[in-house]
């Protein structure tokens, strides 16, 4: 699934291998203003953990000048007397990360990185509200949910989440920025949550490791980081001006994720069915 593998299989157990790397499935694509609105309506709704600006109410930071004549409103959208759905003007940055809430990957330093944020800019008026959505269940999980709710942030809210397999693309197709603190133990494969974010037209920061540079090319779709403290910098930079914020605008833009179908016709057919693959017309 890597070149790195490909050449370990050569080196280790002579192996002639072909590379066909991992592509996100189709129903992975950015989401649309009504797909934003039906799926944040519903997680607006769920009590206490709604995802709503009550979140931020003591801060006081609710802006009210994107929704005047709504019908209805949820943490993105609103829709307005004609029935139609809009993006909200001063709505959030949508952060998301996905974990297995295991020791491979070290939950804390995005935690760091999101407290040592959240001082950095809570009276920057040029900084959006943040809201980071980790989605996952694992061992440790009730371990920092425990250190999440002993915060006090200001811009930064941090809420967990278990979805249903439908929701997760959809999800995914409403966030701005992906974080994955994936590190691969091999250094020979990819994390296919990488992927899925691609394919919801997502750039993401990423954890540094061996072969990452297959799939996550820094400064171009995504940044690479290596500690908490590099992590703070590149969500400061990326995240100011929301948004308008140029520099996410350009690695978003160079986010073109590739799909199965036209990945399996190029690399894997040809392999497989050269017969075939020499005779097939598009």
């Amino acid at each position: 699934v890597t070149n790195a593998m490909r050449k370990w299989l050569a080196e280790h157990w002579a192996v002639r291998a072909h590379v066909l790397h991992d592509q996100p499935p189709a129903f992975f694509r950015k989401a649309t203003v009504e797909e934003m609105h039906e799926l944040f309506g519903r997680l607006g709704n769920a009590g206490e953990a709604g995802l709503a600006d009550s979140m931020w109410a003591q801060e006081e930071t609710c802006h009210q000048g994107d929704d005047v004549g709504t019908t209805e409103k949820t943490l993105l959208t609103f829709q307005s007397a004609d029935g139609h759905c809009h993006v909200r003007e001063h709505r959030p940055a949508l952060v998301v990360s996905s974990t297995s809430w295991t020791e491979d990957e070290d939950f804390g330093v995005l935690l760091d990185a999101l407290t040592d944020l959240d001082i950095r800019v809570r009276d920057d008026e040029d900084f959006p509200r943040v809201l980071v959505l980790v989605t996952g269940k694992g061992p440790q999980r009730a371990m920092y949910e425990a250190r999440m709710a002993k915060l006090c942030l200001c811009k930064v809210r941090i809420r967990t989440l278990w979805l249903e397999a439908a929701d997760y693309p959809r999800l995914l197709g409403c966030c701005d920025l992906g974080v994955s603190l994936h590190t691969s133990s091999s250094g020979l494969d990819l994390p296919m949550k990488i992927l899925d974010m691609f394919g919801a037209s997502m750039p993401v920061c990423a954890r540094g490791f061996k072969c990452l540079d297959e799939l996550v090319q820094d400064g171009h779709n995504g940044l690479v980081f290596e500690s908490s403290s590099q992590l703070t910098d590149q969500m400061q930079k990326l995240l100011r001006n929301f948004p308008k914020s140029p520099l996410l605008a350009k690695l978003r833009a160079n986010v073109k994720p590739g799909r199965w179908m036209e990945n399996w016709l190029q690399h894997a057919f040809p392999v497989i069915l050269p017969e075939l693959a020499e005779a097939h017309v598009d």
